[in-house]
C-alpha cells in the first residue's frame, strides 16, 4: 500500500485582468480570467516496495468565459531567494518527468459556477526502486491567443497580449523508511538525510520612519531610531533533500536589570517582557543552500498596522527553526540577535537646540555686560 503525503496548505489562486497595450484601458470585470489550482504543493512519501504513486491536481476556472488550460510536467529548481521556478523537462538529474507523466495536458473549462468549470489532472510516477528524492513542477497556464487591437487603424499589424498568470505546483517525491507504514511519525529512508544548521540571523530596523529618522540618512550599528524591527533568519540545508524551513520567532524586551543574579531577579520580580511571538512563512532550499525566513514586530490586522516594538529599550529575538519534507521534521536549531532602540536623532536634535539656546544666552549676556557703563 502506498502512503502519499500531499501537503495542501491552502488554495493557490492566480487572477489577472486583461489589459490593452495601446490604450492601457481596464478590462471590464465580466471578461476577467483566472484559474485556481489545489493543492499548491505535492509532497509524496513513497513506502518501500511501492511501484507507482499518483496524486490529483484540481483546476478551477475563475473567469466568466470558457477557458482552455495547459498543464505541463517540468523540472523544478529553487532560486537563491527561495522561490520555485521551472526548467524544461529532463534538464536536471533528479527530474520527475523521467519516470512520470500527467493524465492529460489540456483541459477545457466552462465559466465559473458552471458544472464543467472544474477538472482534475492526475500525476502518475513510477517509483520502483526509488532510493533518492525526485523533484518536478506542474505548470498550469491558461491558453491565450494574441488578438488585434480594434481601437487602432492598423489593427491588422498591432496585437495585444493578455497578461495571464501561470501557476507552478512543486512536486517532491522522497523514499520513506522501512517502518513508514506502522510508525506514527514517518521517517525518511536511510539513504536520505534531512538536516539544517544555523547560518546567521540579522535583526535590524525594517525601514526608516518619518520625522528626523527619515530626513537624516545615518544609521548606527545595532541601534534603531524607532519603528518596526525585522529579523532575517538564515539556515543552511545540510541534508540531501529539498526542504522547507519554518521559524518560530520570539521578540523580547530585555529588562535593564536582567544582568543581576537569578535569585535577586526572582525576589524583586525582575523579568523580561515578551513583545510578540510569530511563526514565519516557510523558506525553501535545495541541499547545501540557505533557506531564509523573515519575522517582524509589525502586525497587520487588515485594518491598521501596529508595531509591537517599544519606543526605547533593548530588544532580543530568538528564532527556533526546523526543516520539513513529506511530513518528516528535522531537529530544530536556535539563533539569537538583539537591537537597541533609542530615538537618538530626536534626542540629538533636542540636545543641539538646548546647546544653541544656552550659547545664544551666553553671547547675549556678554554683550549686555560690555554695554554697562564703567
Amino acid at each position: 500500500m502506498n502512503r502519499t503525503f500531499i501537503s495542501a496548505l491552502g488554495l493557490a489562486a492566480a487572477l489577472a485582468a486583461a489589459t490593452t497595450a495601446g490604450s492601457f484601458a481596464q478590462t471590464p470585470p465580466e471578461t476577467r480570467t483566472g484559474v485556481a489550482v489545489t493543492p499548491p504543493r505535492l509532497e509524496i512519501g513513497v513506502e518501500p516496495g511501492a511501484s507507482t504513486v499518483e496524486a490529483k491536481l484540481s483546476i478551477t476556472n475563475l473567469g466568466s468565459q470558457q477557458q482552455q488550460v495547459n498543464a505541463a510536467l517540468d523540472d523544478l529548481i529553487v532560486t537563491g531567494t527561495g522561490a520555485y521556478d521551472s526548467l524544461p523537462a529532463g534538464a536536471t538529474g533528479y527530474s520527475v518527468s523521467q519516470d512520470g507523466g500527467l493524465s492529460t495536458q489540456t483541459v477545457d473549462l466552462g465559466p465559473t459556477g458552471s458544472a464543467d468549470s472544474h477538472a482534475d489532472v492526475t500525476l502518475s510516477v513510477n517509483v520502483d526502486g526509488l532510493s533518492a528524492p525526485r523533484y518536478g513542477s506542474i505548470l498550469v497556464k491558461p491558453v491565450v491567443d494574441a488578438q488585434p487591437d480594434p481601437s487602432t487603424a492598423s489593427a491588422k499589424q498591432r496585437f495585444v497580449a493578455k497578461v495571464e498568470p501561470a501557476v507552478l505546483v512543486p512536486v517532491i517525491i522522497v523514499p520513506l523508511g522501512e517502518n513508514a507504514a506502522s510508525a506514527d511519525v514517518p521517517q525518511l529512508a536511510s539513504s536520505v538525510h534531512l538536516g539544517l544548521q544555523p547560518a546567521g540571523i540579522d535583526l535590524h530596523q525594517k525601514a526608516r520612519s518619518g520625522g528626523l529618522d527619515g530626513l537624516i540618512p545615518v544609521t548606527l550599528p545595532k541601534v534603531a531610531d524607532h519603528g518596526a524591527l525585522e529579523a532575517r533568519i538564515d539556515t543552511r540545508n545540510t541534508g540531501d533533500v529539498l526542504g522547507r524551513a519554518f521559524s518560530h520567532a520570539q521578540f523580547t524586551q530585555v529588562h535593564p536589570l536582567s544582568w543581576l543574579p537569578a535569585g535577586i531577579k526572582d525576589r524583586f520580580g525582575i523579568k523580561d517582557t515578551v513583545l510578540l511571538e510569530e511563526d514565519t512563512p516557510p523558506g525553501a532550499a535545495m541541499p547545501g543552500n540557505i533557506a531564509e525566513t523573515v519575522a517582524s514586530t509589525e502586525i497587520d490586522n487588515q485594518q491598521r498596522t501596529y508595531d509591537a516594538a517599544p519606543w526605547i529599550g533593548l530588544v532580543r529575538v530568538t528564532a527556533t527553526t526546523h526543516m520539513t519534507v513529506a511530513d518528516v521534521t528535522s531537529e530544530a536549531v536556535t539563533e539569537q540577535d538583539w537591537m537597541l532602540i533609542v530615538p537618538w536623532k530626536e534626542l540629538g536634535a533636542v540636545l543641539l537646540a538646548f546647546l544653541a539656546y544656552r550659547n545664544a544666552w551666553r553671547v547675549r549676556r556678554y554683550f549686555v555686560e560690555r554695554r554697562k557703563p564703567e
